[in-house]
């Protein structure tokens, strides 16, 4: 059975045969209270090393909602299996639904230029909000605020992405949580 993926008349991204089977390991979730959360797992081994503007999503299913007033509050990674890299930085963001436009301040909407060598134990848990360093120029803001997408509105969603820079490529595994709510009904 062949496997593939192709983008449709309507920038619609789809997989077929064997590649629509692959298990998925971020979702976005409900949590008691307002905020929501979105979470989902980073293989360092296989995070683009490649520039930021050509940067692959983590998830092909997992779109981070857009719309108006939209809020997040924080990021938080967990180090599941320790990084292994002694150089080099991991920044994590957003490209919009065609997969290859990257709305202004988007490669690093999350976390931006994190070192690895913060994650080289097992265990460690590193919470980004506003006024701490690494954390991306989204968080802490409403998604009004943020620079306009191709079609002009402040309503940039998109699939969330990783990258690497640096001397050397990491190797293990984080978990990332992205808390957000919003005002209003989130319809996505």
């Amino acid at each position: 059975m062949s496997s593939g993926s192709w983008t449709n008349s309507d920038g619609l991204y789809l997989q077929f045969g064997t590649s629509k089977a692959t298990a998925e390991t971020w979702g976005d979730y409900q949590q008691p209270g307002g905020n929501r959360v979105i979470e989902g797992i980073i293989n360092m081994g296989t995070v683009s090393t490649a520039a930021a503007t050509v940067s692959t999503p983590v998830s092909n299913t997992l779109f981070f909602p857009q719309g108006q007033n939209l809020f997040i509050e924080k990021v938080e990674i967990v180090a599941e299996v320790a990084t292994s890299a002694t150089s080099g930085s991991i920044s994590v963001g957003l490209v919009q639904d065609d997969r290859s436009t990257v709305p202004t301040g988007g490669a690093s909407a999350f976390i931006s230029a994190v070192t690895t060598t913060a994650f080289t134990t097992a265990g460690t848990i590193v919470t980004y909000s506003v006024g701490t360093a690494g954390v991306g120029g989204f968080v802490g803001t409403y998604n009004s605020q943020w620079n306009t997408n191709t079609s002009g509105t402040n309503s940039v969603g998109g699939y969330i992405t990783a990258y690497q820079s640096g001397t050397s490529s990491a190797t293990g595994q984080l978990r990332m949580r992205i808390y957000y709510h919003g005002v209003g009904t989130i319809t996505q």
